[in-house]
């Protein structure tokens, strides 16, 4: 295949394998332990910061931080 010719492809697909394999393994840890009302909790507050950093014009992660 023509596409696995490019350098940034091949990363960017290392990378989603690897992305997946964590997720997997941290979302069975979060499922089990019943611990899914909090990280959705943790996660809406990040994306509050994330908008109201880029809103601000601070730096949108240490806002999410």
């Amino acid at each position: 295949m023509e596409i696995f010719g490019y350098d940034f492809f091949r990363n960017a697909l290392v990378g989603i394998l690897l992305l997946s394999v964590a997720s997997a393994v941290i979302g069975t840890y979060i499922v089990t332990r019943r611990l899914v009302s909090i990280s959705g909790g943790v996660t809406h507050a990040c994306f509050g910061g994330l908008g109201l950093g880029y809103f601000l014009g601070c730096n949108p992660v240490v806002m999410a931080g």
